[in-house]
């Protein structure tokens, strides 16, 4: 009997630890439960990083995208469009984007018919290729007095200006009919005034100065130059076809 309560004894005071040995596994304890949720937290994260990752990658690869071109910088009315003007972007194909312009090559020759601000997609209906000059035709910049009308690179359209001084008193000398009332004479000097030119081709359109750049036979042109030389306050007109 007391052997056995010797063992007893012996192995409960085996089991006895110490205050400082028990506060020592406590804390070992309590900092391996923090490790565990800090670990289950990273893991969290990371697993919701690769799924945002794989969702984006899904949507990018489901969404289709196209080129488009935009404005580098500001385009006035008339001006000619080279590279350093435009800038290629991708965005989402969407049909809001049917009507710009999808690619640029300085072969196209293309002029602003309006004034185009920096940044904005530059729409189809806003360009126009510029047009060959034809055979026996030459070019000259001229000021407008209806250059608020929409003429277009390529158009055909007719000038009228005032004749010079010295073509009128010429086509009065020559005319000897005689004019039976005031109404009939009004109507005869008026087209004994002013010249009309026809089948001029528009190569530039007006810019904010009005100053077009016109092509037309080498005569015509050479009878406006005379005009405005001679009356170079004398109003020219654009008629369209």
């Amino acid at each position: 009997m007391i052997q056995i309560m010797i063992h007893l004894l012996t192995d409960f005071i085996s089991r006895m630890i110490s205050p400082k040995e028990a506060h020592e596994r406590y804390e070992s304890a309590l900092i391996k439960r923090r490790n565990k949720r800090f670990l289950r937290k990273i893991l969290i994260v990371i697993s919701s990083f690769i799924l945002m990752m794989f969702c984006i990658s899904a949507i990018s690869a489901m969404q289709e995208t196209q080129n488009i071109i935009i404005a580098r910088k500001s385009i006035a009315i008339g001006e000619k469009i080279t590279s350093s003007h435009v800038q290629s972007i991708t965005v989402p194909k969407h049909e809001v984007f049917q009507q710009v312009l999808r690619s640029y090559s300085s072969d196209l020759n293309l002029t602003a018919l309006c004034n185009i601000k920096s940044g904005m997609p530059i729409l189809t209906n806003e360009i126009s290729k510029s047009p060959n000059i034809p055979k026996g035709y030459t070019t000259i910049d001229v000021t407008l007095s209806s250059a608020n009308q929409a003429l277009k690179p390529g158009e055909n359209i007719s000038i009228a200006f005032a004749k010079s001084p010295n073509d009128i008193n010429n086509t009065n000398k020559d005319n000897h009919k005689e004019i039976e009332n005031n109404n009939s004479q009004t109507t005869s000097e008026k087209r004994a005034n002013f010249t009309v030119l026809r089948d001029v081709l528009v190569i530039k359109t007006p810019d904010s100065r009005h100053i077009a750049t016109l092509a037309m036979r080498a005569n015509d042109a050479l009878e406006l130059l005379n005009a405005q030389s001679d009356t170079p306050t004398g109003a020219i007109i654009a008629i369209k076809q």
